[in-house]
């Protein structure tokens, strides 16, 4: 068990829904299933100071309706939080793998996109083998790291990346790969995940596909990504699925997450002080053509709250 205090309240939101390095990285695993699961999940205790003014502390013993919203709710949509106490697992090996499509590898457009179809449609396959991946989408570029897997060596996720490797070599795929393998998850994550970028401005959306997404659109969905791209729109993609380590936990988590197996954000630039038409078109290009791309590929799905693009003729319909 371990205590946070002083917790930035947007921070912890965001990291209490979904799995992101935005929080130490005991916040990621549940080690001893060897699988991916929401911090959500792991909260024991929350001390908040309440709209009202007062002190509370929210666990399953005291205030636990508070408790129970703000695993997932968001902590500054109820209070600001405190501290925090969640649980710690033992440490585990770890191993990552490292693969890039890009231009460097191949200027044809056809080879690429079936790259990223052969990575994606194993949605499903990696997050069945207990397995998180991040990675980004840009032009013509492909970058994952890391393709995770807790309690492996550097043989064993090498072996489960066999189909994904197979596929590109059969397919004629060029492309660059590294695996390495850690003493400790957190040695992996000081060592593999990287920093994310600051001060870039950005409008937000994104859509969540299922496992039955996957399974039955996975065309559609790498034709909508194509559709992403195409528009000038980035995408930073997450395999993720806390639902194979946890599939029934009464807390706020929108229950589509149990279902997951991946998570697409999108990211249009433009500039904060940039004229409204400008803003009003990238407003169009995320809402009216990268999110009805995605929304149409990912009928299961469902839209995360503090990434989606917002419009109040389509929010109470689409993500309400």
């Amino acid at each position: 068990m371990v205590i946070f205090k002083g917790v930035d309240t947007v921070l912890w939101r965001l990291s209490m829904a979904w799995v992101r390095p935005l929080l130490p990285p005991l916040f990621w695993f549940k080690i001893n299933k060897l699988t991916v699961i929401t911090a959500a999940d792991h909260a024991l205790s929350f001390e908040v100071l309440t709209a009202s003014g007062k002190f509370v502390t929210a666990n399953a013993d005291c205030n636990p309706d508070l408790f129970w919203a703000l695993k997932g709710g968001g902590g500054s949509t109820f209070g600001v939080v405190l501290s925090i106490t969640v649980k710690t697992f033992p440490e585990v090996p770890s191993a990552s793998i490292i693969l890039n499509i890009n231009s460097t590898h191949t200027n044809d457009t056809s080879l690429f996109y079936k790259g990223v179809a052969a990575f994606h449609d194993l949605s499903n396959y990696w997050v069945d083998h207990g397995m998180f991946v991040y990675y980004e989408l840009s032009g013509n570029r492909f970058h994952a790291q890391p393709i995770l897997g807790p309690n492996m060596t550097a043989e064993q996720i090498q072996e489960i990346a066999k189909p994904l490797f197979d596929q590109l070599d059969a397919e004629g795929v060029p492309y660059s790969t590294s695996t390495k393998e850690f003493a400790t998850f957190f040695d992996l994550y000081i060592d593999i995940f990287e920093d994310e970028v600051a001060g870039v401005s950005l409008l937000i959306g994104g859509r969540l596909f299922t496992k039955r997404d996957i399974t039955e659109h996975a065309t559609d969905i790498n034709a909508a990504y194509r559709t992403t791209l195409d528009s000038g729109t980035l995408i930073y993609g997450h395999i993720v699925g806390p639902g194979y380590g946890a599939p029934k936990v009464d807390n706020a988590i929108h229950p589509k997450w149990r279902e997951a197996s991946s998570f697409s954000l999108t990211a249009y630039p433009v500039a904060g002080n940039a004229p409204l038409q400008e803003k009003a078109h990238a407003q169009n290009v995320v809402t009216n053509v990268v999110g009805d791309a995605l929304r149409r590929a990912g009928p299961y799905g469902a839209a995360y709250v503090n990434e989606v693009s917002w419009s109040p003729l389509l929010w109470p319909k689409r993500f309400g």
